[in-house]
């Protein structure tokens, strides 16, 4: 096959992907030679590396084993799997029958793949354990894709806008009967820009944005008073800091949030460890807080950005005084974390202060059972000295769990629900404070 011919193949296999207008029809089958027909087909045009080799009789290409990272998780890396048709054996491919997609085709074949991730749950001919495989293989061609634009020289990167619009409900004020007493509703926009994982790192998860993080800022923004953003229970000039703030979403919609309920002079700090996660946070807190002039009243909290490693807390500015709230989304995805995670919080939360952890459960995979290792890092046990508040000798230790249910369209398929835990300094005597779990179901 020469090129031309493989280009045509190339793009008769992105026009005759099968539909996934009916996806409860697909079947795995065709899921699967679809998949491997992408993989196989979409590659740049050779190199002169390439030709090179050609001399050889096969040229050996590995599939990419770094699947798209999963809500704030580091991808597991690991060997490529079959599809166990035993059809062909695509391990090992000559250069002449390497595809080449033209950029019509690389979109039809990326809308194609987006739509197979988004609708996969609604694939009931599919188990799960083969739904979510699929789904990773699907994630881990859009990687591929984005790779090779990147390896282009001529290519520019493609960067997501996302654009977020939650409902705030904002509560009457205490001295005013107006309007029957009721709360008023009000719109709360961000825009975000997703960045593509870069090739070089693939534990820069925290450029795109997961489905946590839109859970809770939908929460934060529908019923600010569960979490005690309220001015009789917050401080003046309170302070936030966000835990891997990843793309900014909770910390944005704090920012925005809190003017809104009242309260004044707070200042925001998202932090995140990596320097590629911290440039596109920057990025997108100035595409939505345009410079105002000196002399205008400013619209939002202050927000301020921070790298901070939970192995070594620092106390430089900004996080030299005490957090009143910490929060984070989707933060923990080894064992070690946890109580790395626990570390920073101690050093961070001031006495009064309070931490709130969502955590995405799911039932399979390389993650399941990890919320496990947050409830053992922030339970009832002896914990260790250092990490114990200097005034009272105080434990951090889980005060609630809350059961958020999954909404439709919102997070991956492996995910089965959200878990909210409040978190906060109790006394290492005594009874266990935890208070229990109670679950709330989304009105989505």
């Amino acid at each position: 096959m020469t090129l031309a011919g493989s280009a045509a193949a190339a793009a008769a296999t992105a026009s005759s992907l099968p539909s996934l207008r009916s996806p409860e029809l697909v079947t795995e089958r065709q899921l699967k030679k679809a998949l491997q027909s992408l993989r196989l087909l979409y590659r740049p045009l050779p190199t002169v590396f390439d030709f090179r080799t050609a001399g050889k009789p096969k040229t050996f290409i590995p599939p990419i084993s770094t699947p798209v990272g999963d809500s704030g998780y580091v991808s597991e890396d690991g060997e490529g799997e079959g599809d166990g048709d035993g059809d062909e054996d695509t391990s090992e491919i000559t250069l002449n029958t390497v595809g080449v997609m033209d950029e019509f085709d690389k979109q039809l074949a990326t809308r194609w793949l987006t739509t197979l991730i988004g609708r996969a749950e609604e694939m009931t001919l599919l188990s799960e354990n083969v739904r979510d495989l699929l789904v990773e293989e699907a994630a881990s061609v859009l990687v591929c894709f984005n790779r090779s634009s990147a390896a282009s020289p001529d290519a520019d990167e493609e960067a997501l806008t996302r654009d977020f619009t939650f409902e705030v409900q904002i509560p009457p004020p205490t001295f005013s009967s107006s309007a029957g007493g009721q709360p008023h509703h009000q719109q709360l926009c961000i825009r975000l820009n997703d960045d593509p994982l870069k090739g070089d790192d693939h534990t820069d998860v925290g450029l795109q944005t997961w489905g946590a993080s839109i859970v809770l800022s939908e929460f934060l923004c529908r019923s600010a008073s569960h979490f005690d953003l309220t001015r009789s229970c917050l401080p003046s000039a309170p302070r936030i800091v966000e835990l891997g703030a990843g793309t900014g979403l909770i910390s944005l919609t704090l920012a925005k949030l809190l003017p809104t309920l009242g309260i004044e002079s707070a200042t925001v700090v998202a932090t995140d460890y990596h320097q590629t996660v911290l440039a596109n946070l920057r990025a997108n807190i100035a595409s939505n807080f345009h410079l105002e002039m000196d002399d205008l009243p400013r619209q939002h909290a202050d927000i301020q950005t921070c790298t901070l490693d939970w192995e070594k807390p620092h106390s430089d500015a900004p996080l030299d005084k005490k957090a009143d709230v910490i929060i984070a989304a989707d933060v923990v995805y080894e064992v070690h974390h946890a109580i790395a995670l626990r570390k920073c919080a101690a050093h961070l939360l001031g006495p009064r202060g309070v931490f709130w952890l969502l955590f995405s459960v799911r039932g399979s995979g390389r993650f399941e059972g990890l919320v496990k290792s947050v409830e053992a890092a922030f339970g009832s046990a002896v914990q260790d000295e250092q990490l114990k508040n200097e005034v009272g000798r105080r434990e951090l230790q889980i005060l609630r769990t809350e059961h958020l249910a999954k909404q439709r369209g919102v997070g991956r398929t492996d995910e089965s629900e959200y878990r909210l835990f409040k978190i906060g300094w109790v006394e290492p005597t005594g009874p266990e404070t935890t208070v229990g779990s109670i679950s709330i179901a989304h009105d989505k």
